[in-house]
Formats: C-alpha cells, structure tokens, sequence
C-alpha cells in the first residue's frame, strides 16, 4: 500500500512542476562575454549569477538558450598595494602568476523568469539523473538477490516487489521527460 501512496504522490508532484514550466518562446540573447563582466554599464540589463561550481557540466565556454546564457569564464584575483583583493573576470586561458584564478560558470539573463527556469531545469537533471541511478542499482542489487536467493520464496517475492518498484520509478521518470519535452522542447538543452 505505500508503494501505491508513493507513486500518487510522485503523480501529482509531477503534475504540478509541469504545470510551472510553461513554453517559452523567447528570441535567444548571445549574452555578454567574459571581460565584459567588469563593466557595469554593459551588464545593468543583465541578472547575472556567477557559480563558482559548474553547474551545467558542460565543457564549452558559452551555451546559449532562449533568455538564458552560460559561459565558462576565469575570476583572476590579484592583490593591489594596498592590501585589497580586486576580482576580473576574463575569457578561460592561462593563469597570470600574479594572481589566483578560479574557473566561474556565468548564468546572464534578461529576466528572473529566464533564470529560474533555468535552475529548474538544472535541478530536474541533477535529480533525473540521480534518481536513474538509484533506480538502476536497485534493479541490480535485487537481481543479484533473486540470484543467491536459492529456493527461498519469501526472499524472491520481496525482490520481485522492489524491482517492479524501481521500473516503476524509471518509467515515472522517462514520462515525466517526455511530459516536459512535450512542453517546451529546449527544456533539456542546457
């Protein structure tokens, strides 16, 4: 029974999140490059959030996507006579031996509707992806149950039960992408 309470409660969760994503159809923006982060005038229409962890995971410098741009840039901190430490962010290449740098990860956007469509979509691919691999080992690790089960039913049936369990999790999930996909087919671009 509380599987069954489970996958309601998945159901309408599901419901809900794909009814906050709705079809954007925004002209795509190319964003502002990297050195010119260090100018306020160029970036006053701009939200931009600097992640000092990739978030996307993409290994290119610039990603494009309707009113969302992220760019891989370089924070180099150098420290001037006075004691104080001044940041610049510059295009990804080497590090001058003056300074610490820092690759950043640079999310601009032309308005908090863009970038927090943005992190759902980031969290929903962190937590497919996650959730896949939880659901995939318990198909393992219950497989190999049923395997060095012997003749021991009762051990058979509760790994039967957890695995139709966890295809039940990987179908909710392959559905709930092909729902968002069917929403808004950039959704899974970044």
């Amino acid at each position: 029974m509380a599987h069954k309470n489970f996958f309601k409660t998945c159901f309408v969760l599901l419901a809900i999140f794909t009814t906050l994503i709705p079809n954007m159809t925004f002209a795509a923006v190319t964003g502002i490059e990297c050195a010119e982060l260090n100018d306020p005038k160029k970036t006053k229409d701009w939200i931009i959030t600097v992640l000092e962890e990739q978030f996307t995971g993409k290994k290119s410098d610039t990603f494009v996507d309707q009113e969302l741009a992220v760019k891989d840039c370089l924070r180099v901190t150098k420290i001037d006579k006075d004691g104080k430490a001044n940041s610049q962010y510059e295009k990804l290449g080497a590090c001058p031996a003056d300074a610490k740098c820092q690759r950043v990860q640079v999310l601009m956007a032309k308005s908090g509707t863009a970038l927090l469509y943005g992190y759902i979509g980031f969290i929903y691919r962190w937590a497919a992806g996650t959730i896949g691999m939880v659901c995939v080992g318990m198909l393992v690790y219950y497989g190999t149950r049923i395997a060095a089960a012997g003749d021991n039913a009762g051990v058979i049936d509760e790994a039967k039960q957890h695995i139709m369990q966890s295809l039940g999790g990987l179908i909710l999930l392959f559905l709930s992408a092909v729902i968002l996909y069917t929403i808004n087919p950039n959704f899974f671009v970044i």
